[in-house]
C-alpha cells in the first residue's frame, strides 16, 4: 500500500535526534535525522518493520486518505457522541469569599435563586436527557459561587444521579466539585466521598499573595484553611486537584508556592495533582481594581507560565487529542441557579450567551444560540490546515464570540506556542531531547 506523511506530523529536532509526534493519534517516535527526512518526503525505502511502526503511530497514512475529510468526520463523530455527558451544576451564585476576578459579583439574570427542591428538577432533566441519548458515562461537577453553601442540595443531587447510574447496567458516574475549601469538614468530606471522586481547590500564588486575593468579606486569611481542607478530603479518600493560580504581577513566584505546599505535605502521595492556571478576566463582572493582575490571552505571562509548569512535581505527558475545543463543547451544559444553560463557565451571567433553560417540569429547552454554537466546523476555520488542530479544535468558541461576535472563527491565542512547549517538555521527560 502506498503511504504518505501525515499532515498532522510535528517534527522536533535537537542535536542528533528527531522526534516525530502525530497530533491526530497522540503517538510519537524518536528517529535518526536521515529517517526523519525520509518520513517528511514519504520515502518508503526503509525496513518494513519501521514502515509498520510509522503506520501504527499515524505518522505514515495511506496515500489515498483525505485527512481533511477525516478531521471533519472525526469532529462530527465527537460532537454527536452522546455516550458521554458532562454537566457543571452551579448550585448557587453566593460565595463566602470575594475573589476579585470571579463572575460572582454580577447581578442575577432573573431574580433570586431557586427553591430548596430545585435539584430535583435538575436531576430529572439530566436523567431524561441521558436516557434519550443513550449516555453511558455521566460526569457531574458541583460549582458555584461556593457549592458547599448549598451542601445539602449538592449532596442530594450527586446521591440521586449516582444511584440512578448504578441502576442502569454499565453506566459510569463521575462526581467532581470545585470549592474554595473553607467550609470543608470531616463530616462533609465523609458524606460526599462515596459520590465525589475529585475536588479542585485553588491557591492564588504563594501565601503572601494568596492572603491578599482569596479572602473573605472581612479579609480573613484562607491559606491554612485550604491546606487543612486538602488533608481532610484526602483522608476521606477523595482525590484533590490543586490549581496554582497566578496573575501578571506574581507569575514568577510559582516555585515559592510549591515549596510552601511541600512543607505542608500537600503534594505527597498518589491522590493529589497540581496544575497552573493563569488569571484572565473571566467576564465583564470581574472587578476593575484587579486589572493589574489580569493576563491577556497570548501574553508573555501566558507563554512563560507554561514554561513554569516544568517546576511542578507531576510532569505532564504529551497533550491528548482534543478534536473539540473543550469538554463542554460536546454533550454538556453549565446550569445556573436561575435555570439558564451555558456552554462555557466564562459566559455565565451574560444573557446573550444563554443557550437554553431548565423548565419547571425538568427539561432542557434549547434555543437558536445553541445551534449557532454547535454548528462550528474546524474545517471552515482559518486554521484548518494547522497541524495542531487535533489538539485544540480551533481554539475557544466562547473567546471567538467575545472577540468577533461569531463562533465561526478560529481563536488560537497562544495555543500553538503552549502546545509546542508541552510537547517539547514531554519529549525531554522521555529522554529524547
Amino acid at each position: 500500500m502506498k503511504v504518505k506523511a501525515s499532515r498532522f506530523n510535528l517534527y522536533y529536532e535537537q542535536g542528533s535526534a528527531v522526534t516525530v509526534f502525530n497530533s491526530a493519534t497522540g503517538k510519537w517516535l524518536p528517529l535518526p535525522p536521515s529517517i526523519a527526512g525520509s518520513v517528511r518526503r514519504a520515502e518508503t525505502a526503509m525496513p518494513a518493520v519501521l514502515i509498520q511502526q510509522l503506520r501504527s503511530a499515524g505518522i505514515f497514512v495511506p496515500a489515498s486518505l483525505d485527512e481533511d475529510l477525516w478531521l471533519e468526520a472525526e469532529y462530527q463523530r465527537c460532537l454527536h457522541d452522546y455516550t458521554q455527558a458532562s454537566y457543571i451544576c452551579i448550585l448557587t451564585y453566593r460565595c463566602n469569599l470575594r475573589c476579585p476576578y470571579c463572575f460572582e459579583h454580577a447581578p442575577k439574570m432573573d431574580g433570586g435563586d431557586l427553591g430548596t427542591e430545585w435539584w430535583k428538577d435538575l436531576a430529572g432533566a439530566i436523567e431524561r436527557r441521558c436516557s434519550e441519548q443513550g449516555t453511558r458515562r455521566l460526569a457531574v461537577t458541583l460549582f458555584g459561587g461556593e457549592p458547599l453553601l448549598e451542601a445539602n442540595a449538592g449532596l442530594h443531587l450527586v446521591e440521586r444521579l449516582h444511584s440512578w447510574c448504578d441502576k442502569r447496567q454499565g453506566m459510569e458516574f463521575a462526581g467532581q466539585m470545585s470549592t474554595n475549601g473553607v467550609l470543608v469538614t470531616p463530616e462533609l468530606a465523609a458524606a460526599f466521598a462515596p459520590h465525589i471522586q475529585s475536588v479542585q481547590v485553588t491557591f492564588d500564588g504563594p501565601r503572601a499573595v494568596h492572603e491578599t486575593v482569596r479572602v473573605g468579606p472581612q479579609a480573613k486569611p484562607t491559606f491554612d484553611t485550604i491546606v487543612r481542607a486538602i488533608h481532610i478530603l484526602r483522608n476521606a479518600g477523595v482525590h484533590v486537584h490543586v490549581r496554582a493560580q497566578v496573575g501578571a504581577s506574581y507569575y514568577d513566584r510559582l516555585p515559592e508556592l510549591v515549596e510552601e505546599l511541600e512543607r505542608e505535605a500537600v503534594l505527597e502521595g498518589p491522590n493529589v495533582s497540581i496544575s497552573v492556571g493563569v488569571v484572565h478576566k473571566l467576564s465583564k463582572w470581574s472587578r476593575c481594581d484587579y486589572t493589574g493582575n489580569y493576563a491577556a490571552p497570548g501574553s508573555e505571562v501566558d507563554q512563560r507560565m507554561d514554561l513554569s509548569e516544568s517546576q511542578l512535581p507531576n510532569q505532564p505527558s504529551f497533550p491528548a487529542r482534543q478534536i473539540l475545543p473543550c469538554v463542554l463543547a460536546f454533550n454538556g451544559f453549565c446550569i445556573t441557579p436561575d435555570r439558564h444553560l451555558f456552554k462555557c463557565i466564562a459566559s455565565i451571567k451574560l444573557p446573550h450567551a444563554s443557550v437554553g433553560r431548565l423548565s419547571a417540569d425538568g427539561r432542557f429547552i434549547l434555543n437558536g444560540h445553541y445551534e449557532d454554537y454547535m454548528a462550528r466546523d474546524p474545517n471552515q476555520l482559518a486554521c484548518a490546515k494547522c497541524a495542531y488542530v487535533p489538539l485544540c479544535g480551533g481554539g475557544c468558541p466562547t473567546g471567538a464570540w467575545e472577540k468577533w461576535g461569531t463562533y465561526a472563527r478560529a481563536n488560537c491565542g497562544n495555543n500553538r506556542l503552549i502546545l509546542d512547549q508541552r510537547i517539547r517538555r514531554a519529549i525531554s521527560n522521555h529522554g529524547n531531547l
